[in-house]
């Protein structure tokens, strides 16, 4: 959790994926904030797997800064 907190607090923006088997979540970050789907209003789909991957046991987290993963200016 501390992974989340300092990257949200720093403004990253980047690709975040947490993996735990079976299990792999994926989460696309700009300046601290999860993005979202246009089908996903107000967060709650991103909020709850937020919460599931927080809940992997011993998972591996692994942030890929600076990825261009949505177009500039979006």
């Amino acid at each position: 959790m501390r992974v989340l907190y300092r990257l949200g607090r720093g403004a990253a923006s980047g690709v975040l994926t947490i993996a735990a088997e079976p299990r792999r979540e994926v989460f696309v970050l700009r300046r601290g904030q999860v993005l979202s789907g246009e089908h996903d209003h107000g967060g709650r789909g991103a909020a709850a797997r937020l919460a599931r991957a927080a809940a992997f046991d011993e998972a591996a987290w692994a942030f890929d800064g600076g990825t261009g993963a949505v177009p500039p200016g979006a």
